[in-house]
C-alpha cells in the first residue's frame, strides 16, 4: 500500500494544501518553523488513531475542516475523508478497482489505509526500543553497500559504539549521545519495518533536527536506499539540503492569521513506536528496550559530537534564577544568526572549557518551576516565535555505575533553526548574535548595520 495524496482544508496553520507523493521512493516535505510539517504528519495519523489526538478550537465564526488521503493497494484506489462540522466528525470512504467476477467479494472491501498503516516516527520525540543486533547492522551494512562514504561513516557508528554494545552482558543502560540516539532511532524503524515485512509506508517528522553532517549523510543514505522498495514520506526544515527529486511540496511561508477547528495533539509524539497495522512476535513493541543515558557525572563531552552547542555551568544556591536570567538572550543569538544549518543548543550543567559533566540541583517542584519560566521568558521574545520552534528537555544525570544522581539534572533548551531575515530582540529590547565565544550584545548603530545587512542579503535572494 501507499499513499497517493494528503489534502487538509482549514486544518492547523494551513487554509487549503494538497501534496502528491510517489509510490517506493523517499517523499521529502519541507517548511519553515510552525508552517505546518508536524500537522500535515498528524493528519497522517488523525484518520487511524481518531479525535484522541485532536484539539479542538470551538468557535461560531470557525469554518470546517476536511483531511483527506488517497491511498492506491493492488490497482485499488481508495480514498478516506475525514470531515469536522459543528464540532462532530464524519468520515467517508470510497474504493475504486475492477469490477469482481463475483459482487458479492465487494462486501469485503476495507480501508487498506488501516489494515496497512504506516509506521509513524517523530525521532525527536518518538520512543524507540534501541536494542541493536547483528542483523539490524548487517541490513543497515547491505542496504548501503554501494555508497563508499555512508558506508565508511557507518563502519565507524559500528566499530566505535555498536560492537562494545553487543559484548556488553548488561544491556540495561545505553549511554549515547543525542545525535547518535536519533540515528538509531532512524536505523532501528528500517529494521523493524524489514524484520516485519511491513506493506506499509514509513512517516518521519523532522528527521535530521539533531545530526552532524556525517550522520545525516549515512541515515540520507539509508532511507533513500529502503525507499526503493518501500514509500518513505519524510518532513525536513527548509534549512536541510536536499536533491530537487526527492523534494515533493514546501509549505506555503506565510502564516495563517485566523483559527482553523482542528488541528494535531503534537504530545501524541512523545509515545511509542507507533505500528497499527502489525505486532511482531519478532519485536516487542511495547517493550520500550535498554533505558537511554545521555549524562554521567564528571564524563567529558565529545568535542567533535556538541561543536553546535553552548554549554553553562550553574553557579550560584539559586539554578531556576540563574537559567532565566539569560535563556531568551541565548535563543534569541541563535534565532539571529544568519547561517542557519543546525538547530541551536544551551545546555546548563557542562563546564564550557573541558565540557565535563557537572549537573544541577533540582527537586520536582523546581523543574515544574523551570519549565513554566523558560516558556514566559520565551514567549515575550519580539516577533513572536511559535512554541513548536524551541524544546526544553531536562535530563538526569548518572554515576559511573549508571546509578541515577539524586535530583541532579543537566538543562537543554533546543532551538530549531527559523529561516528569517527578522532581527529578534529579547522582552527589554535587547538584540544578542552568536559568536564563536558565546553570544554578544548589539549596540545602536550594530543592529542598524545588522538590519541592513539583512535587507541586502533578502533583496539579493529575491533577484
Amino acid at each position: 500500500m501507499h499513499i497517493n495524496s494528503v489534502q487538509v482544508i482549514n486544518y492547523g496553520p494551513l487554509e487549503n494544501f494538497k501534496v502528491n507523493f510517489r509510490p517506493n521512493c523517499l517523499n521529502i516535505i519541507q517548511g519553515l518553523a510552525a508552517r505546518g510539517k508536524t500537522q500535515l504528519f498528524g493528519a497522517l495519523l488523525i484518520p487511524l488513531l481518531g479525535e484522541k489526538v485532536v484539539l479542538k478550537f470551538k468557535s461560531p465564526h470557525v469554518p470546517n475542516a476536511t483531511i483527506s488521503i488517497t491511498t492506491t493497494h493492488k490497482n485499488v484506489t481508495q480514498t478516506n475523508e475525514l470531515n469536522y462540522i459543528e464540532d462532530n466528525f464524519l468520515y467517508k470512504f470510497s474504493s475504486v478497482g475492477a469490477f469482481n467476477k463475483n459482487p458479492m467479494e465487494h462486501q469485503k472491501d476495507i480501508s487498506y489505509y488501516h489494515t496497512f498503516a504506516p509506521l509513524f516516527l517523530s525521532p525527536e520525540e518518538t520512543k524507540v526500543n534501541l536494542s541493536i543486533d547483528e542483523n539490524d547492522i548487517e541490513l543497515i551494512t547491505d542496504l548501503i553497500i554501494d555508497d563508499t562514504e555512508a558506508l565508511k561513516m557507518w563502519n565507524d557508528i559500528v566499530n566505535t559504539f555498536l560492537t562494545k554494545y553487543l559484548n556488553e552482558k548488561d544491556k540495561t543502560f545505553l549511554h549515547i549521545s543525542h545525535g547518535l540516539e536519533q540515528t538509531l532511532k532512524l536505523i532501528k524503524v528500517v529494521c523493524i519495518h524489514a524484520k516485519n515485512k511491513l506493506n506499509s509506508p514509513i512517516i518521519i517528522d523532522g528527521a535530521f533536527m539533531a545530526l552532524s553532517s556525517d550522520a545525516s549523510k549515512v541515515i540520507f543514505s539509508i532511507l533513500s536506499a529502503y525507499s526503493k522498495s518501500t514509500q518513505i514520506i519524510l518532513f525536513t526544515q527548509s534549512s536541510l539540503e536536499i536533491a530537487n527529486s526527492y523534494l515533493v511540496a514546501k509549505l506555503p511561508e506565510d502564516r495563517r492569521k485566523s483559527h482553523s477547528s482542528i488541528s494535531y495533539d503534537t504530545r501524541y509524539n512523545s509515545r511509542s513506536l507507533i505500528i497499527p497495522s502489525k505486532k511482531s512476535a519478532e519485536d516487542n513493541l511495547n517493550d520500550e528496550g535498554p533505558v537511554i543515558v545521555r549524562y554521567i557525572k564528571n564524563s567529558t563531552l565529545d568535542a567533535e559530537e556538541y561543536r553546535y552547542m553552548e554549554f553553562k555551568e550553574v553557579k550560584g544556591d539559586n539554578p531556576i534564577r540563574s537559567i532565566l536570567s539569560v535563556v531568551d538572550q541565548y535563543v534569541v543569538a541563535y534565532l539571529n544568526e544568519r547561517k542557519k544549518q543546525f538547530p541551536g543548543r544551551i545546555i546548563w550543567g557542562i563546564t564550557d572549557e573541558e565540557r565535563k559533566v557537572v549537573g544541577t540541583k533540582l527537586v520536582y517542584k523546581e523543574r515544574d518551576e523551570l519549565r513554566r519560566g523558560i516558556v514566559e521568558r520565551l514567549d515575550q521574545i519580539q516577533p513572536p516565535i511559535p512554541p513548536s520552534s524551541y524544546k526544553i528537555d531536562i535530563k538526569e544525570v548518572y554515576d559511573s555505575t549508571l546509578k541515577h544522581v539524586e535530583d541532579t539534572y543537566v538543562v537543554e533548551v533546543i532551538v530549531e533553526t527559523v529561516t528569517s531575515n527578522d532581527l529578534f530582540a529579547t522582552a527589554k529590547n535587547e538584540v544578542y548574535i552568536k559568536t564563536d565565544g558565546g553570544k554578544k550584545k548589539l549596540n545602536h548603530i550594530q543592529i542598524q548595520q545588522e538590519i541592513l545587512l539583512r535587507n541586502q542579503h533578502k533583496r539579493f535572494n529575491l533577484k
